[in-house]
């Protein structure tokens, strides 16, 4: 069969050598046959999972190479020389998304019309709304829900990319975007756009210059196949900016001036059109140095779209990025703003104050303008009548809880009384998703409210960098019967200090701790006789990595292919986890057989827990609620990953927050029937 065929590519070397054991050689041998699958059939049928999103030589780089026949690497190709690049480009592609199950159509076929139009135009309405008070984490709950009750379109497909992109996860979005395969007429400038904007985050991430500007090359071109084809002024500018970005000023300048020759043509009369169109002006006017020009077109901007958070996020952000390559002054952009992001905090004498006298008169004071995003902690009804007056007020409340919602209306009906609890819930229905910090006992009532307080900030500094929004401190007052809101002048940083300076005030055998759990996937295709290489060269290598850490580690054990560690911090938890992935996949390397295929998955936390001796061993041992918690996050963790429960990224922006990345992952069910829960995957960044 060999001497009969046309064509064959030798994947492995002659027996007569060693075979080889890195890691590097085998994915050379995946992404040549990547390049083969890619180049030479006829047809190729592709089934393109959610997983394995960055696999070299995996399905999505298949799919990839086969839509872009030259971005495979010479090296890799298959193709004769002599064979025309056109004839490739023909071969038909048919990609299958196995996400969409039978019972999804079987759901569509049976709902009316109608009512089947009627609940994804509401469904839209509710993401949009969320959008624009820059609430991405809902946006991406909403479209997944949607999605489970068999709500499928292509603007909810370009919504949740567009949403996952704006969490930070450019992976699972590029995957999206290549797993979807339209018809002709449904490819518009939209659509070509949005591929550039995933380059170009994945430019943003890189990890070496190089790597950063053949990114921004491939966005790029992708903006201006999309301008090429719309003539869409938006596409124009955006690929006049990548080329800057990649170092190709002049063909930059020179793009920037054929998409102002397009403005015209941009319809007018939307506020949301009419936003962009004064952006790209702006953005035009950076490129051929008209400052004045950039200016004004910036302060028309800022006349619209006054609370959408999002859309002059995205576009600050990028009109920053610009000036710093051009090397211009940012105080150009002065002209449009972005709402400030309000931190709500009661002082300590507030709370006492409260609980001993009657429900005084609230003064929100006018620093508290309609569209800012609140962070505050929910924990009696004073709390509630202030975000009652900052909901009526038309400010984004994001409030900060000490039980699961579900949880939560039995405990308030016995501290505070039924109309107290349905005036909760209410509230919490008109509110952003909440942040959860649960485990607390009734008697640790200071310590939980301190510890709301610090999961607030920090979910508050995360928003504000995500969002690129100024951040501040609002304190509540409370004096002669009178609730009054203070700006502090401190700023983020002193405020994010000075809570690392605060102590504990945990109750005799209790304290914060960071909780890992970590799980081999693979292990039991391990046989018996390489058991006692696992645990020499695996385990007790993680146990002596381990040992690094000194004291900060606070509690470990090891049973069968699971890794428990209790840490006193959030960032040695954190670290602890990406040193051993990184340990893991250099022993990867290292190994044969069954080893090789090993892949840990940790789950993280960061919670209050119960801390004794163990009778039989003499040394420290923690337990409790949180603790089974962390446990069940770990099975539903992707192999090669870190995932975080809110808590722990919260605590994560306090204590480092330049260290790591957090990309929301979504509102996951748990293992055991233990709920859902927002989870994150959460990264190490690379050394500046």
């Amino acid at each position: 069969m060999l001497e009969e065929s046309q064509w064959r590519v030798t994947l492995y070397r002659p027996r007569s050598e060693p075979a080889p054991r890195s890691l590097d050689w085998r994915t050379d041998q995946y992404r040549q046959l990547a390049a083969c699958l890619a180049e030479q059939p006829d047809i190729l049928v592709a089934m393109l999972r959610a997983q394995n999103l960055r696999e070299p030589g995996g399905t999505a780089e298949v799919v990839e190479w086969r839509r872009h026949i030259r971005r495979i690497p010479p090296q890799l190709s298959t193709l004769d020389p002599q064979e025309p690049e056109s004839l490739a480009r023909r071969r038909p592609l048919i990609v299958i998304d196995p996400s969409v199950r039978f019972g999804h159509y079987e759901a569509q076929s049976t709902m009316p019309q109608d009512n089947r139009r009627d609940d994804e135009r509401a469904m839209l309405d509710e993401v949009e709304q969320a959008r624009r008070s820059g609430n991405e984490l809902r946006c991406h709950d909403l479209l997944a829900s949607a999605s489970k009750r068999g709500l499928r379109s292509r603007r909810m497909d370009y919504l949740r990319i567009l949403t996952l992109a704006n969490l930070g996860n450019t992976a699972l979005a590029l995957e999206h975007y290549r797993g979807l395969v339209l018809a002709p007429d449904e490819i518009d400038e939209d659509w070509m756009a949005l591929q550039g904007r995933l380059e170009k985050d994945l430019a943003q991430q890189a990890s070496s210059d190089a790597e950063a500007q053949a990114h921004y090359l491939h966005s790029a071109d992708a903006y201006a196949s999309a301008f090429l084809r719309s003539r869409g002024a938006y596409s124009g500018v955006n690929a006049a900016t990548m080329y800057c970005m990649a170092g190709k000023t002049e063909r930059a300048r020179l793009t920037a001036l054929t998409a102002r020759e397009a403005l015209d043509e941009l319809p007018a009369g939307n506020p949301v059109r009419d936003f962009y169109r004064h952006a790209t002006v702006a953005e035009i006017a950076l490129h051929l140095g008209d400052f004045s020009a950039c200016s004004a077109s910036l302060a028309r901007a800022d006349r619209l779209l006054v609370g959408d958070i999002t859309r002059r996020g995205r576009t600050l952000r990028q009109l920053r990025q610009l000036c710093r390559q051009l090397r211009i002054d940012e105080a150009v952009l002065d002209a449009l703003q972005m709402p400030t992001l309000v931190l709500l905090r009661r002082s300590a004498g507030s709370r006492l104050a409260f609980e001993a006298g009657a429900a005084p008169t609230i003064e929100l004071g006018d620093g508290l303008k309609p569209g800012m995003p609140v962070f505050a902690s929910l924990l009696d009804p004073l709390d509630l009548q202030l975000a009652q007056q900052l909901l009526e007020r038309g400010l984004n409340l994001y409030p900060v809880l000490a039980q699961p919602k579900r949880e939560l209306q039995g405990e308030w009906t016995r501290n505070w009384g039924e109309a107290s609890a349905a005036q909760l819930l209410q509230i919490l229905r008109r509110a952003q998703p909440m942040a959860v910090a649960p485990g607390f006992l009734d008697s640790e009532r200071d310590w939980c409210t301190r510890q709301l307080d610090s999961t607030a900030l920090g979910a508050s500094l995360l928003t504000a960098r995500r969002l690129g929004c100024p951040w501040r401190l609002v304190s509540v007052s409370l004096d002669d019967g009178i609730a009054r809101c203070l700006a502090v002048k401190l700023g983020a940083e002193q405020q994010r200090l000075a809570c690392l300076q605060q102590e504990s005030g945990a109750g005799p055998g209790r304290r914060m701790v960071g909780i890992l759990f970590a799980d081999f996937v693979g292990f039991r295709r391990i046989a018996d006789i390489d058991m006692p290489r696992f645990w020499r060269e695996v385990m007790i290598a993680l146990i002596s990595h381990l040992k690094a850490y000194g004291e900060r580690v606070l509690h470990a054990a090891t049973w069968g292919d699971a890794l428990h560690v209790i840490t006193d911090n959030a960032t040695t938890a954190a670290d602890i986890a990406a040193d051993i992935q990184r340990l893991m996949e250099t022993r990867r390397q290292q190994r044969s057989g069954s080893l090789q295929a090993l892949e840990l998955r940790i789950a993280a936390h960061y919670a209050p827990a119960f801390e004794e001796t163990d009778p039989l061993r003499q040394t420290p041992v923690f337990y409790g609620s949180q603790i089974s918690f962390a446990a069940r996050i770990e099975p539903v963790t992707p192999p090669g990953t870190l995932f975080g429960s809110d808590t722990f990224v919260a605590r994560l922006a306090i204590e480092s927050p330049d260290r790591f990345s957090a990309e929301y992952a979504g509102e996951l069910e748990l293992a055991k029937q233990h709920g859902a829960h927002p989870l994150f995957v959460v990264r190490r960044r690379a050394a500046p």
